[in-house]
């Protein structure tokens, strides 16, 4: 009997190292398509621009649900962050460009990590199966 233990002890830290896998894979979903809808919501803001006048009044963003009120003076141009907290000016259609091309790639990978997790989840449920599998043989006696 003291292999099927020692095989139960190896699966219970296979169990446990493929937990904290997964937790890890959900945190990065849920990071992903917290950026996807901010990049979508850019993305609806710069095709809202076409109906907008310079001198608008807008709402400016600043944070934590709060924002400034503001005045449109450039529809043509806006300010896009490329990495590094660089930001540089381009055309509104540039940097619409710009954002899906950004948002495909993170759906891309987001559709990556959901796969994952589903076989991560695979082998987690195998795991459980042969780890009962080997409970009910130490407490029934049965071998195989």
């Amino acid at each position: 009997m003291e292999p099927r233990k020692e095989e139960l002890q190896r699966l219970y830290i296979e169990g446990e190292n493929n937990r904290r896998q997964m937790e890890s894979i959900l945190t990065q979903i849920q990071v992903l398509e917290a950026a996807i809808n901010e990049a979508e919501s850019a993305i609806s803001v710069l095709n809202s621009l076409r109906e907008a006048k310079a001198g608008n009044e807008i709402l400016v963003p600043i944070g934590s649900g709060s924002f400034i009120r503001g005045e449109l003076t450039d529809r043509e141009n806006v300010i896009i962050g490329i990495g590094a907290g660089i930001s540089v000016e381009r055309k509104v259609n540039e940097a619409k460009k710009i954002l899906e091309e950004r948002e495909k790639g993170m759906k891309d990978a987001l559709e990556k990590l959901r796969n994952s997790s589903t076989e991560m989840n695979k082998k987690l449920m195998e795991i459980n199966s042969r780890s009962e599998r080997i409970i009910r043989e130490i407490k029934g006696g049965v071998q195989g």
